[in-house]
């Protein structure tokens, strides 16, 4: 994926309730971990995505160091950012990464189940089902 091309697909929203650089913590994990972002592209750099969207270098900065810390991307001097490769990458990192992306949609899930009154067996056979529909 080009340098513009992951721009594009960035959406940072100043008037949101998420911050901008969680925003985009949470944006480029979206298109590592769906693989839209392969091992070895390069991020746009900080100066660029402050400029595209008018915000502080710094919030980037803190973005990317989170990214780093994750081992999602890797910093090379000179570079800038990668996409880190998978196998640099913690299995149980991954993972939990992975999961997180889902989180806010398992929340919801459970708060209506419980409004609905269903049990956690209940909602676990409906998800199985729907899961093996979508495989």
């Amino acid at each position: 994926m080009t340098i513009d091309s992951i721009l594009m697909q960035l959406n940072l929203d100043p008037h949101s309730g998420t911050p901008i650089y969680r925003q985009l913590v949470e944006q480029l994990t979206h298109l590592i971990t769906a693989k839209q972002l392969k091992t070895g592209d390069k991020l746009p750099s900080v100066r660029k995505i402050a400029e595209q969207f008018s915000i502080n270098p710094m919030t980037i900065s803190k973005a990317f160091g989170q990214l780093e810390s994750q081992g999602l991307v890797i910093r090379e001097r000179g570079k800038g950012m990668t996409v880190a490769a998978r196998e640099q990458q913690n299995e149980r990192d991954y993972l939990a990464t992975r999961l997180a992306l889902i989180q806010p949609n398992i929340e919801q899930l459970a708060m209506q189940a419980k409004q609905l009154d269903l049990t956690q067996e209940d909602i676990l056979t409906a998800l199985a089902k729907q899961m093996s529909k979508t495989v």
